[in-house]
């Protein structure tokens, strides 16, 4: 029989799903149950601490071999893949860790960085310098990241604003989901760097830059 399953923080359709046996997510997200889910949230990637999904039966699929031999199946696992872009002028190099897993390459800040994961990780460390004949001194002035990875929230709440303007370098102080002074001047600095009148509020035309920029939509 269906069950509900509430979203926490830091979780995602991807981390969920083996929790109950799928290995596609997609049968969650696209179930008659979660059509309102879905309407509310047309990004899969972008769920909110508190949603409540519908987690269908399993539906056993029946499969007719000959008997007297040995049978090999296949599930075919979605990838779940870490996609971000660096905004740079020049070539970078970066090193994403996780686990214990190292992965290193470069970046023109032209095309995102992409790399498969884990579906159930929730974080990482990604660092970045400029990709110079002298690597590792340039490599001691980089920047280092603590990825939480499932920790984005919808635009809809200020926490989603918070951690698109500081994820793009507007906003300095911790996500905590609280209007205030703070986050009304980080949205005006934003909107001045981007052509918009500073008002230090989240208009439409405010909101459909920062999910353009920040999310590619």
């Amino acid at each position: 029989m269906p069950h509900q399953h509430t979203v926490r923080q830091g979780e995602c359709l991807s981390s969920i799903a083996p929790k109950y046996g799928f290995s596609d997510w997609r049968v969650i997200y696209n179930h008659p149950d979660n059509a309102e889910f879905k309407k509310r949230r047309p990004n899969p990637n972008l769920i909110y601490p508190g949603d409540v999904l519908v987690i269908p039966d399993m539906a056993p699929k029946a499969v007719e071999v000959p008997t007297g031999g040995k049978h090999v199946f296949t599930v075919k696992v979605p990838k779940t893949v870490l996609r971000l872009l660096l905004e740079v002028e020049e070539p970078f190099a970066y090193e994403l860790k996780y686990r214990d897993v190292v992965v290193s390459g470069t970046t023109d800040g032209k095309s995102p960085i992409e790399h498969p994961i884990p579906a159930d990780l929730d974080g990482a460390e990604l660092a970045a310098w400029p990709d110079t004949p002298d690597n590792e001194e340039a490599r001691a002035g980089g920047v280092t990241w603590a990825l939480q990875l499932g920790h984005l929230d919808p635009i809809e709440s200020a926490s989603g604003v918070q951690g698109r303007l500081k994820n793009l370098g507007y906003f300095s102080r911790e996500v905590d989901g609280k209007d205030g002074p703070e986050l009304a001047n980080a949205l005006a600095w934003y909107q001045s760097a981007s052509g918009l009148e500073p008002t230090g509020v989240l208009d439409d035309a405010t909101r459909a830059k920062l999910l353009k920029r920040h999310d590619g939509a």
